[in-house]
């Protein structure tokens, strides 16, 4: 099942209760893959928004200027809809590569001081995979440090994912 973009700090409730509640469409087909794309929204630090005063005043009012709290609503959200039955797949896409080019391109002089620690705690993951040469997978590095996710897998920028090989295949990974 791929129901498409997800965005969860941006999901309204309604939706995310048809789609993932008790009695919603991941519960009736039970899919053996769950594929998300854009679980993040990247929406209190996006680059679309930067130097925009309309927006970040929207994202003040909106209570949405924390990228830490934005994680931990990620993080919840996938680890209340696991089923041993599934695996989730998070599908890397342009919103979730949005927290990596925030941290890449911002300095942090530039960084509000509610998001400092978080920008330093990912900038630092980005140094430790590349010293260790492994790409680094920012959003899984970042979800996995708020909850295990056992069922989850995150894909890399291209990296291939194909379900229904006996049939020819099903390409299912972001390629760009």
């Amino acid at each position: 099942l791929n129901p498409g973009d997800t965005h969860v700090a941006q999901m309204a409730p309604e939706c995310g209760r048809a789609l993932f509640g008790p009695r919603g469409m991941v519960a009736a087909l039970a899919p053996r893959y769950l594929f998300l794309n854009d679980l993040h929204d990247q929406r209190a630090c996006n680059h679309h928004s930067r130097g925009n005063p309309h927006a970040e005043f929207a994202n003040y009012v909106d209570g949405a200027t924390s990228v830490a709290k934005e994680l931990d609503g990620d993080a919840a959200f996938l680890a209340g809809i696991e089923r041993d039955w599934m695996q989730i797949v998070v599908v890397n896409s342009n919103h979730d590569e949005a927290l990596a080019k925030w941290v890449r391109e911002t300095d942090l002089s530039k960084v509000s001081g509610e998001n400092a620690t978080t920008w330093l705690a990912l900038q630092t993951a980005v140094y430790a995979a590349i010293a260790s040469r492994r790409p680094s997978k920012l959003l899984e590095v970042a979800l996995r440090n708020r909850a295990p996710l056992p069922t989850v897998r995150f894909l890399g920028s291209d990296e291939s994912f194909v379900i229904c090989r006996d049939s020819g295949g099903i390409e299912t990974g972001y390629q760009q």
